[in-house]
């Protein structure tokens, strides 16, 4: 099969192109892969070849295709059955259409199927991100074919008419860590996605936020990683759904914000964010808030300032300069019905931090 393999590359080396960004181009190379990969896969089966001859097969994308959306359609309808749970040597063929770079070509040309054909060319693109993702170098075997696919989801769900779909696939690259990196390192990515948590819809804002609670709790390290990278773009950002006026959006951005600050694997992220006095301030402007839940949530973010055990000068400052009205604010919620003990524990350690203060 290597030699018959060989054989056929020889001839389709000099015409080989890339994959164009055209919708009649990328169509044509994704029904090419999944024609080659149907054809070839049994005799892979059953002849266990190398994985430098797997690798090869990419080589015959180029082969004859009609350029024909429909025909996209139909291989895409087979290929799928090879991904469900009963199918044998499911691992093997996710592997073979990840080398091939059908995830990325799907995401190119989705727009342009039937309302049906997107759902199952939605299935295939996350099953096979999630059954091939265990395998060594999946990142870049999905990035290598376009290097701008996560740019390319992102703009995908800021079209409202395809917004669930690229949502769907945005949201299964979550298990690949590189990936997650990769989200929060680039500013107009992360920036992207936190525009669209920004979003006046309600269901694209809850959504964004379930992203980002998803990228960020599920693969902490990795998303540190990322957002320590593009800190100051970041919270640049961050900050302005925090300021935006909207009830529903500041107690998404409070909570999530709270979580990552507990986190332990953002621990250079938190003792980066709480020397800054700026932003001590916009949580301390919560405490003005007419809602006690809002007061409440910036509670749990400005404890990690007055408890932080090397805080900048200008964060010791400004706490001490307002000490006073701070402990009077901060023992009113004596009387405002919280009864969680973990709660009142902390708010007694800060009021003491904040007396030591001098």
């Amino acid at each position: 099969l290597k030699h018959i393999l060989e054989a056929k590359m020889c001839p389709l080396a000099a015409t080989r192109n890339k994959v164009a960004a055209n919708a009649d181009d990328a169509c044509l190379a994704l029904s090419a892969n999944l024609d080659e990969l149907l054809r070839v896969l049994p005799s892979l089966r059953q002849l266990a070849p190398s994985t430098e001859t797997l690798s090869n097969l990419s080589a015959l994308a180029t082969k004859t295709c009609p350029r024909d959306v429909l025909s996209c359609e139909d291989r895409l309808t087979q290929v799928s059955n090879l991904l469900t749970p009963s199918a044998s040597d499911r691992l093997g063929h996710a592997g073979a259409l990840l080398k091939l770079g059908v995830p990325a070509k799907i995401a190119q040309c989705l727009e342009f199927f039937s309302f049906e054909a997107r759902k199952e060319a939605v299935w295939v693109f996350v099953e096979t991100v999630r059954v091939a993702g265990a395998l060594a170098g999946a990142h870049h075997q999905l990035t290598q074919h376009d290097q701008h696919l996560v740019d390319r989801l992102l703009m995908g769900c800021g079209r409202k008419e395809t917004f669930w779909l690229f949502a769907e696939m945005l949201q299964s690259l979550v298990g690949l860590p590189d990936t997650v990196t990769d989200v929060f390192s680039k500013a107009n990515r992360a920036e992207h996605l936190l525009s669209l948590a920004a979003c006046s819809g309600f269901e694209v804002s809850l959504w964004a936020f379930q992203t980002l609670r998803v990228f960020l709790m599920q693969q902490p390290a990795a998303a540190a990683r990322g957002v320590a990278s593009c800190f100051e773009e970041f919270f640049k950002r961050y900050h302005k759904l925090l300021q935006s006026g909207s009830y529903v959006i500041v107690r998404q951005a409070q909570r999530l914000l709270g979580e990552v600050m507990h986190q332990s694997d953002f621990k250079e992220v938190r003792q980066r964010y709480v020397r800054n006095h700026k932003f001590l301030k916009i949580h301390m402007d919560f405490f003005r808030n007419s809602s006690i839940i809002v007061q409440c949530e910036a509670f749990h973010i400005f404890k990690i300032f007055v408890a932080a055990p090397a805080r900048s000068p200008a964060v010791t400052c400004m706490l001490r300069r307002n000490k006073d009205r701070l402990v009077d604010f901060l023992q009113t919620f004596h009387g405002k019905g919280h009864e969680d003990n973990n709660f009142m524990s902390d708010l007694h350690v800060v009021i003491n931090l904040l007396y030591e203060l001098g």
